[in-house]
């Protein structure tokens, strides 16, 4: 199964070695936006508490921090998310489970 992110407070030496200085944070890594995955799924007749719950299992039964995640309420009364992927694999079995 492949990780979405590292452990929560685990330090990348080998990261911090290679970078002789941080960008600010108002530029976009672009080599994380070169290789990220945009996932679009609609839900019809669910309700955000039913989605959030239910896209939460996954997400956590693939230990995965999605980079971005929205979630809204269509005026036809459907849900509508938007999750970005920083692997594309995970995006894909995303896309696979709840793009019906």
């Amino acid at each position: 199964m492949p990780a979405c992110s590292t452990e929560v407070g685990e330090v990348r030496e080998d990261r911090l070695a290679a970078a002789p200085f941080q960008l600010p944070r108002r530029f976009p890594d672009v080599a994380l936006r070169a290789t990220m995955r945009r996932v679009e799924v609609g839900f019809d007749g669910w309700t955000i508490a039913d989605a959030m719950a239910e896209l939460r299992i996954w997400l956590d039964l693939y230990n995965c921090v999605p980079l971005t995640f929205e979630i809204s309420k269509q005026p036809t009364g459907g849900i509508w998310v938007r999750v970005e992927f920083s692997d594309g694999a995970l995006a894909e079995a995303f896309e696979q489970e709840f793009g019906r």
